[in-house]
């Protein structure tokens, strides 16, 4: 009884301000607020950074609003960058507040331009500019009205683009008698046995067909080059990969050394190939012909000046060209 009283004599007395502003609501209950809890680096991609805001909205109020929209400029040296745009929709119940988050990409390559302007910086000063709407349909006599909450916060972006490359990439065939064995351990007679390991070494005239029932280990590898343009200070780590073939998707390529590395430079991935789950893709690397295979790798990046960045997603793929696989055999 006591709870619904409460609401009615809220419910009045907002009745009796309906001729007022919203400016008279807030020194009734106070004003609503927008704080913006942390910016950071969610993830990057080929493109650019993208960051996150955490933003929070408290309500003051005994009857709940909505987030209309976000809108928030970008800016460096009071130049806009980037825009923000979101169509929220979020809910604030009455004395509570609510959180959520917003999202923007910074391209590298506009970033690397306005470095140009600086000489040994590490990072860039960026500032978000913006405004928080706020639907106040739901409050009684304010339908169709709204409140407008501006924030501002500034952050640092990292002056850096990664560069990844494949090179090295080969394929180990074994040596000319075992490749004769696994022929004729499949019940292959030694004449034709000895006839295709002869074509498989050369590359030429070979189908998947040919290991049916064969089982026979081929070593693949290829090494993974990894730099950066920038000067922001840095520490990479590879965590997994796969290859992503015509024939499905080979996972769980474990690198040869997974160390982190603050330099760049190469890792090493080897990959041993069996015929009875590989046939198709081993035939593409040894006939270079077919769809390229592509490599993909999640890893994660830190920024080691900026506390708001640690163990970044970075996920990244990279199709290897059949025409650069070198083939060997022990």
């Amino acid at each position: 009884m006591k709870k619904s009283t409460t609401v009615l004599s809220c419910i009045i007395l907002l009745g009796a301000l309906f001729s007022f502003s919203c400016s008279t609501l807030n020194i009734v209950f106070g004003e609503p607020k927008i704080s913006l809890k942390s910016i950071g680096i969610q993830s990057l991609d080929r493109e650019g950074i993208t960051f996150y805001v955490d933003y929070s909205v408290s309500n003051p109020y005994p009857v709940g609003f909505s987030v209309q929209r976000v809108a928030a400029n970008i800016t460096y040296e009071q130049s806009v960058f980037a825009r923000l745009t979101a169509d929220e929709g979020v809910n604030v119940r009455a004395g509570k507040t609510s959180t959520n988050t917003v999202t923007f990409k910074l391209p590298y390559d506009m970033i690397l331009n306005l470095a140009n302007r600086t000489n040994g910086k590490t990072s860039l000063p960026f500032t978000i500019n913006g405004t928080a709407y706020l639907d106040l349909g739901a409050i009684p006599y304010f339908e169709g009205q709204s409140l407008e909450l501006p924030f501002t916060k500034d952050f640092d972006v990292p002056i850096f683009k990664p560069q990844f490359s494949i090179s090295n990439v080969q394929v180990q065939l074994p040596a000319v008698a075992e490749i004769t064995k696994a022929f004729t351990n499949s019940g292959m007679n030694v004449a034709r046995a000895g006839r295709l390991a002869a074509q498989l070494i050369s590359g030429q005239g070979i189908t998947a067909d040919i290991f049916d029932g064969v089982h026979l280990d081929v070593g693949f590898s290829f090494t993974i080059n990894v730099a950066h343009t920038g000067g922001a200070p840095w520490r990479y780590q590879l965590k997994s990969c796969a290859l992503q073939t015509s024939a499905g998707t080979l996972v769980d390529l474990t690198p040869h050394s997974a160390a982190a590395m603050t330099t760049g430079g190469g890792i090493p991935i080897n990959v041993s190939l069996n015929t009875l789950n590989a046939a198709a893709f081993i035939v593409q690397l040894l006939t270079k012909r077919g769809t390229n295979p592509v490599f993909t790798f999640d890893s994660e990046l830190t920024f080691t000046e900026l506390p708001y960045a640690p163990r970044v997603p970075l996920f990244y793929s990279y199709e290897i060209p059949l025409s650069q696989v070198n083939v060997s055999n022990r």
